[in-house]
């Protein structure tokens, strides 16, 4: 997981067949990389209104997050004050024999 500081990241380029997963980013986005294992979760809500025509889309990240030194503390307190955008790699079984 990829937590980038809000406004960093000027353009997303997705891919033409699964709009769901970014090809690229543009812009001098700084990174920072946090290893995400064992019981974190992530769900997704999708809540429409046929009232009003609306349809939001509430995401939910539960992180459990081990071993972190201090700085690794310090860099997500002043990320969480902010608007991170989060980027999830989600792992599939065939990615894991890739790595």
């Amino acid at each position: 997981m990829y937590f980038v500081n809000y406004g960093d990241i000027t353009s997303v380029t997705y891919d033409a067949t699964d709009t769901d997963v970014i090809d690229a980013v543009a812009g001098s986005p700084s990174a920072y990389k946090i290893d995400v294992r064992g019981s974190s979760t992530y769900t997704e809500s999708i809540q429409s209104s046929r009232e009003n025509g609306t349809t939001a889309f509430e995401q939910v990240l539960e992180l459990s997050l081990k071993k972190l030194t201090k700085e690794d503390h310090n860099t997500i307190k002043l990320l969480s004050f902010g608007r991170p955008h989060v980027l999830l790699r989600i792992i599939t079984e065939i990615d894991s024999y890739l790595d």
